[in-house]
């Protein structure tokens, strides 16, 4: 799970909200308000309440870096980093329990 959750998801969830999503939105909407709209419904599919602002904020970052370099590569990697350091958190305290 943790190598999925470190590695394939943020493959994938960068593909779908920043090369498709905030790619899409970007031309028509400008790269604020699409990385707003693209942030904001990558916090809401991830169905977590208490992690909606953290997550937005994250989406933008993502976003920002997609958008500043025109590769997915340093915002998978951003995403990748970011993913590994929650499960390694998450193993931490519940070894500690």
């Amino acid at each position: 799970m943790g190598i999925l959750t470190v590695l394939a998801a943020p493959f994938f969830e960068e593909v779908l909200f920043r090369g498709v999503l905030f790619a899409g939105l970007r031309d028509s909407l400008g790269p604020w308000t699409a990385g707003l709209a693209s942030s904001m419904l990558f916090a809401l599919l991830h169905s977590d309440p208490q992690a909606l602002l953290v997550l937005t904020v994250l989406g933008g970052i993502f976003a920002a870096l997609y958008h500043k370099t025109g590769s997915l590569w340093p915002a998978i990697l951003a995403h990748s980093l970011w993913n590994g350091a929650t499960v390694a958190a998450m193993v931490l305290l519940m070894a500690n329990r």
